[in-house]
C-alpha cells in the first residue's frame, strides 16, 4: 500500500523545484489533495493504484453538491491532474485517472467601467502639490 501523505509531500516538493510554484499554490494543491484523499478513503480506496476516473468524477460531483464554486472545483481538478500526472511520470501508477476530468464552465464577468464623471472626480480628488501627487 502506498502512503498518500508521503506522495503528497514528494509531489509538492517536485512542483516547487520544477515549476517554481508559490507557497499559496502549494498550500491550495495540498488542501485539494487531502480533501480528495478523505473522500477516497471514505469510499474504501486506500491505495493510489486503486483510484479510478469514476471515483474522481464522483468526488468532483460531491464538490458541486456541496456548493463549491466552479473556480474552486477547477483548481481541485487541476491539482488532481498534476498529482496523478506526477505519479504516472514517476511510474508509481500506470495512467492518469484524472486526465480526462471535465472542468466546470466558469462564467466571465463583465468588467465595471468608470463613467466620465467618475474619472473626472477621481482625477480632481488628488492634490497636485508634489511630483508624486502630480504623477498619481
Amino acid at each position: 500500500m502506498v502512503n498518500f501523505e508521503e506522495l503528497f509531500t514528494k509531489f509538492i516538493s517536485y512542483i516547487h523545484v520544477t515549476k517554481g510554484t508559490s507557497t499559496n499554490t502549494e498550500v491550495s494543491y495540498l488542501r485539494d489533495l487531502r480533501q480528495m484523499q478523505t473522500y477516497l478513503i471514505a469510499s474504501g480506496v486506500k491505495d493510489v493504484n486503486e483510484v479510478t476516473k469514476e471515483q474522481l468524477s464522483s468526488f468532483v460531483d460531491s464538490l458541486t453538491a456541496a456548493g463549491k464554486k466552479p473556480t474552486t472545483i477547477s483548481r481541485c481538478i487541476a491539482s488532481m491532474k498534476a498529482f496523478f500526472g506526477y505519479l504516472n511520470t514517476k511510474k508509481i501508477i500506470s495512467g492518469n485517472p484524472a486526465e480526462n476530468l471535465n472542468t466546470p464552465r466558469i462564467e466571465k464577468k463583465e468588467p465595471s467601467i468608470l463613467t466620465k464623471d467618475e474619472v473626472v472626480r477621481l482625477i480632481e480628488c488628488v492634490d497636485k502639490n508634489t511630483p508624486k501627487e502630480i504623477r498619481d
